[in-house]
């Protein structure tokens, strides 16, 4: 700091920064909190071991009460969940299971989805440069790729702790495509990207729609459930009576129960959309009648309808795909074609009857709506795949088994799904794409005439 005298009563000061006051000061929010590889291999691991404890703590509890059963079986038996969860098979007391409980599923996804987004966010952090969309997409797939190695190799170990490599594949597959598919998803919200940023706009369109579709399926599935236990709710408890469940018996049938209600709203979507169900050897289940053979005493069974035909009323239910098409291309169509926002018409000009707006020939209004009505169905039947892919994909994770003889091949009826509500839903969907466009012209003509 310098003073230099002007006069016998002024004064004037004059600061100056030193050198180091120009230096860059970094932020402590944009540091990596810890390396970004080792944040997703590890995490992914984690994420895998979380599923796991989570099905140890909840046989903990019946554990406690039989604490006779040693405990490496009850930990095997907890891995084996766990490998069943992501497409294994389970062994419990020399029954093999192969139906698949969704929810533990759908909570492992969510728990690499959870991982790969924070080890991208510290990816990115390291890498302030990249900025380019190659270079994000780059990163967000070097992520997932070591969640999913994470996963895996955890996945590998239960599997060779359980039965060696025998059977290993399936799991060991499911965990990867599960975990790389969920850690890309995070990785992608880490990096402040969306799938709107990487598709053309009619693919995001009709994603979205299909995504809508799909969301309006398992609303209706949740709809058919709280029904049917509703309306089954006497046999359900003479069930659980039967069982003489005490209170740590019924805390691990009620998480056994959320664990599979994924996989029974795909059964109630299967029945709902006129698929049928088969409940074991010689039980069928369809909208329009039920035979019901020997079942085993799992009380949310006791939500099947008794043997016999249902009522007419009953038929309302296949209009669910109707519902869920209609939605997902009216929310596929939702955005106009370039260009098409407001379509322009035919206006007479001040003091010449009849003659049209030059700017806006008739010929190339027609042409405009064409072209807007085709984009809207064609993003409404790609909308319409989308529903009808993710719901049979979810319904084949919903077919399995729960031990033998009776108990084998329980779950939707593919084929009769795939013929009834596939065309159902596509139909539904082009209709719905077409619709949405002609409620958006019609309010547009309104506009420009008002």
């Amino acid at each position: 700091m310098a003073r230099s005298r002007t006069g016998p009563e002024t004064i004037r000061l004059r600061v100056t920064s030193p050198p180091s006051a120009q230096e860059r000061t970094v932020r402590l929010a944009s540091v990596p909190v810890v390396p970004w590889a080792a944040a997703a291999a590890i995490g992914g691991a984690g994420a895998a071991v979380l599923g796991w404890l989570l099905i140890v703590g909840v046989a903990g509890v019946a554990w406690f009460t039989a604490s006779a059963i040693p405990l490496p079986e009850v930990l095997a038996f907890c891995s084996g969940i766990w490998l069943l969860a992501h497409g294994g098979v389970a062994e419990i007391a020399g029954s093999t299971l192969s139906l698949m409980p969704l929810g533990l599923t759908l909570v492992g996804a969510a728990l690499a989805r959870v991982v790969g987004r924070f080890a991208a966010g510290q990816a990115w952090l390291a890498r302030p440069g990249a900025q380019r969309m190659a270079d994000r997409l780059t990163l967000a797939a070097q992520v997932a790729g070591l969640v999913a190695g994470g996963y895996l190799a955890v996945a590998v170990a239960l599997g060779l702790s359980v039965g060696g490599w025998q059977g290993l594949a399936a799991p060991a597959g499911g965990a990867l495509a599960i975990a790389a598919v969920a850690g890309f998803f995070g990785a992608l919200r880490g990096l402040g990207l969306r799938l709107r940023h990487l598709l053309p706009g009619w693919l995001d369109d009709a994603l979205r729609g299909g995504l809508a579709g799909f969301l309006a399926l398992i609303g209706i599935g949740a709809a058919v459930v709280s029904l049917a236990l509703l309306l089954g709710a006497e046999r359900v408890a003479a069930i659980e009576h039967a069982l003489k469940l005490d209170g740590a018996g019924a805390f691990v049938w009620a998480m056994i129960a959320v664990a599979y209600l994924p996989t029974l709203l795909m059964w109630a979507l299967a029945w709902a959309l006129g698929g049928g169900i088969t409940v074991g050897t010689g039980s069928l289940v369809t909208i329009s009648g039920a035979k019901l053979g020997m079942l085993p005493a799992i009380p949310l069974l006791g939500g099947l309808p008794p043997t016999g035909l249902t009522p007419d009323a009953a038929i309302a239910w296949l209009g669910s795909g109707v519902v869920a098409g209609l939605l997902a291309g009216a929310v596929a169509a939702n955005r106009p074609l370039a260009g098409t926002r407001t379509v322009p018409i035919p206006v007479r000009r001040q003091g010449v009857a009849g003659e049209p707006n030059s700017a806006n020939p008739p010929h190339l209004v027609g042409v405009g709506r064409l072209l807007a009505a085709g984009r809207a169905a064609l993003v409404g039947l790609l909308a319409g795949v989308v529903t009808t892919g993710l719901l049979l994909g979810a319904a084949a994770a919903s077919v399995g088994s729960l031990g033998a003889l009776r108990l084998v091949d329980l779950g939707p009826r593919l084929l009769e799904l795939t013929l009834i509500a596939g065309p159902m839903i596509l139909l539904s969907a082009v209709l719905g794409g077409l619709g949405r466009w002609l409620a958006g012209m019609l309010r547009s003509r309104r506009a420009s005439l008002s």
